[in-house]
């Protein structure tokens, strides 16, 4: 019985050591650098069925509709959605993650804008940083960055 136990325990342990290595396989890394690197400012989220979307947080009502989501605190808005072999390739491939890592960088000055600016201009404002984020999903989808 005691030896069964102990067996039983190295097994658990065994199978315990291995699932921090699975999950971490299982979400691409520039997944978690771009909600790193930009300060959680976007959002990277699986539907669970190798689908992605990528949300970037909103601090105030936007002028047009979309849909928007929240969670306690703060609200995000889908900017792209890629698959996860895509987000894996960005990760691995530096001619496609240096231009993708810039683009984030340009939606996020861009939505900095659309808060700097007066409400009559917001409008303008808010499409034109929704137009360069939407050139984040085929950067990621088929490299064209």
């Amino acid at each position: 019985m005691r030896r069964a136990t102990i067996l039983l325990a190295a097994a658990l342990l065994v199978v315990i050591a291995a699932l921090p290595a699975v999950a971490q396989d299982a979400r691409p890394p520039l997944a978690d650098e771009v909600e790193k690197r930009f300060d959680d400012r976007f959002m990277v989220v699986t539907d669970g069925g190798g689908t992605y979307t990528i949300y970037q947080r909103i601090e105030a009502n936007l002028v047009g509709p979309r849909e928007v989501v929240c969670l306690m605190r703060e609200c995000y808005v889908a900017i792209a959605t890629g698959s996860e072999e895509s987000l894996q390739r960005a990760s691995r491939e530096p001619a496609v993650r240096r231009p993708l890592l810039q683009l984030f960088a340009l939606a996020r000055d861009a939505y900095a804008r659309v808060l700097a600016t007066p409400k009559d201009g917001r409008a303008q404002a808010e499409a034109a940083w929704l137009e360069g984020a939407a050139r984040i999903e085929p950067c990621l989808r088929e490299g064209r960055c």
